[in-house]
């Protein structure tokens, strides 16, 4: 029975892969595509971690390590908690699954299998390059190689742990909210702002870490599992028998907890899927023609996370975009300096940056494709191609 879960899981997501937002992709353009993002990880990993191994000619190889933990716990969560979540609540399978006699735990565990192999690839994107330059500049003995295998084995576990918790807190969030597109598109625009500000100041940061490296390490050693983490992958033994015990307690307990509130937490995203479905109906008004297709069309906008964020992301970063001038005054002014702008090109410059956000949040002509298989409803509708047009129109002028 664990087997033909495994084998579903599996045959959904590549199902999936394929697909897409709807259309389906050949499986070499989608093996060219995730190449091409592994690449480009695994060359920015290279370049981070060879700016901090001179930790090691510092005596602290356990620091170098840690920081490598660190950056696989932070990457893997981020990576894995939104799929986590919707891959363990919001699965579409999930209540025909439960209706059968098949035990819930062997539900959860060919789902956590699944997703523990994606989080496990996030973990092995990070330790990889960090091992890898640490053997290449001073070589690797038989005890560093057990812990790092090991020690990857548990940062794994610990962090697919971690999204199935928060995979949990985000259930019950956006269980609570009307509009989960936004949300998502908020998460989306917080990440761009953390990955552009940490790229702009990438050099700074990583010397600024080998400058200050003993005061590091002497924080760092208050943090004991980032201590032994680091002790672990540097050949301790005993600290990579700690850190596994660790990080199997830490799964063994998580998977208890999700094994008594799984079947609550489906039954609860039904209900409530049931009970908004209703609200909605009942809230129709009538409107105009035109009108009533521009609210259709803004509806599907703002409930749909693949558009909004495609199409959207332009519409928030006009507004932040003076905000975010205002407070990094001081540096863009330096910038412009050096660079020797003169005044009517910053202004050119900034109508600019305006008109590539308006062009990139140009929603028309997918609002027409999305249309698809369901064309046929406006076409019943007793109004003209012209009518809905303009309904289409009319939304992207309120955007």
């Amino acid at each position: 029975m664990l087997r033909s879960l495994w084998k579903l899981q599996w045959k959904q997501f590549a199902a999936r892969m394929k697909k897409g937002n709807g259309k389906k992709t050949s499986g070499g353009w989608l093996a060219f595509l995730m190449l091409f993002f592994v690449v480009c990880m695994e060359i920015l990993m290279f370049v981070g971690f060879a700016e901090l191994v001179p930790l090691c000619e510092m005596g602290l190889t356990w620091l170098y390590f840690a920081m490598a933990g660190t950056v696989a716990l932070a990457l893997s969560m981020l990576g894995s908690v939104f799929m986590t979540q919707a891959q363990l609540y919001d699965a579409k399978d999930n209540e025909r699954l439960l209706s059968m006699p098949i035990p819930p735990k062997y539900i959860l565990l060919t789902r956590i299998a699944m997703l523990f192999t994606t989080t496990a690839g996030y973990t092995l994107a990070v330790l990889l390059p960090a091992f890898g330059i640490y053997a290449f500049s001073y070589g690797a003995s038989a005890t560093m190689i057990i812990g790092w295998l090991f020690t990857f084995v548990a940062l794994s576990l610990i962090s697919q742990s971690v999204c199935c918790a928060l995979g949990w807190v985000l259930h019950k969030l956006l269980s609570r909210l009307r509009n989960k597109a936004v949300v998502s598109l908020l998460y989306m625009v917080i990440f761009m702002a953390v990955y552009w500000y940490f790229y702009a100041n990438v050099n700074s940061f990583l010397s600024g870490l080998v400058m200050q490296g003993t005061q590091i390490a002497g924080a760092m050693k208050y943090v004991w599992p980032l201590y032994a983490i680091g002790m672990a992958c540097g050949g301790s033994l005993l600290h990579t028998l700690l850190v596994t015990l660790l990080s199997a307690a830490i799964a063994l307990f998580t998977l208890w907890r999700l094994s008594a509130s799984f079947i609550s937490s489906v039954r609860t995203s039904g209900a409530k899927a049931g009970a908004k479905h209703k609200s909605g109906k009942a809230s129709a008004k009538q409107r105009m023609p035109v009108l009533s297709v521009a609210h259709k069309e803004q509806r599907k906008f703002f409930t749909s996370p693949a558009y909004l964020m495609n199409f959207g992301f332009g519409l928030v970063v006009i507004p932040v975009l003076p905000i975010a001038a205002a407070i990094f005054r001081g540096k863009l002014m330096q910038m412009i300096s050096l660079m020797g702008f003169r005044p009517e090109w910053i202004a050119l410059g900034i109508f600019g940056v305006m008109a590539f956000c308006i062009a990139t949040s140009c929603a028309t002509a997918p609002s027409v494709s999305l249309e698809g298989k369901n064309l046929w409803v406006l076409r019943t509708m007793p109004i003209s191609g012209k009518t809905v047009l303009l309904g289409k129109l009319l939304m992207v002028c309120r955007l």
